[in-house]
């Protein structure tokens, strides 16, 4: 059985200790950060839920060198079988990084999905997603790219 949820989080402007530069730093956001997906033809209540899904961390390491900036975030995403989530053996779920700049506004925003393998005999399981970002001056906004 497969389902798909949005999880999110922004990478918010910050500056780098008196260079003057903005770097970003990581954001979860905390109404987004849990979902449930109910099982296909499950009543809308908490015994049809077939996953949780949550966006548990995310480690961010940022690096400025020569006006160019570096983002490397590992996310960690749990999936967690619910009551109607029977024998199901994984879940799809899907969230995003958005770059915000230092007025709020939205600079950049993709979604990445991710498959959770949650073995017969286990209730939730989890995986950390890698992700890449570069840019080569500071004040523009960043391509992404990820892998598991």
């Amino acid at each position: 059985m497969r389902h798909r949820l949005v999880l999110g989080f922004l990478l918010a402007s910050a500056t780098d200790g008196g260079a003057g530069r903005a770097l970003p730093s990581a954001v979860i956001l905390r109404p987004l950060a849990q979902t449930a997906v109910f099982a296909p033809g499950a009543a809308r209540q908490p015994t049809g839920v077939g996953f949780y899904g949550v966006l548990s961390d995310v480690d961010a390491k940022c690096d400025a060198q020569g006006g160019a900036v570096h983002v490397s975030l590992d996310v960690v995403v749990i999936g967690e079988r619910g009551p109607a989530g029977g024998k199901s053996d994984s879940v799809d779920l899907q969230y995003f990084v958005a770059m915000t700049g230092a007025d709020q506004a939205i600079l950049s925003k993709r979604s990445f999905a991710v498959r959770i393998a949650i073995p017969a005999d286990a209730k939730r399981a989890g995986i950390t997603d890698h992700i890449e970002k570069r840019s080569r001056s500071a004040a523009a906004p960043l391509a992404i790219s990820a892998s598991c």
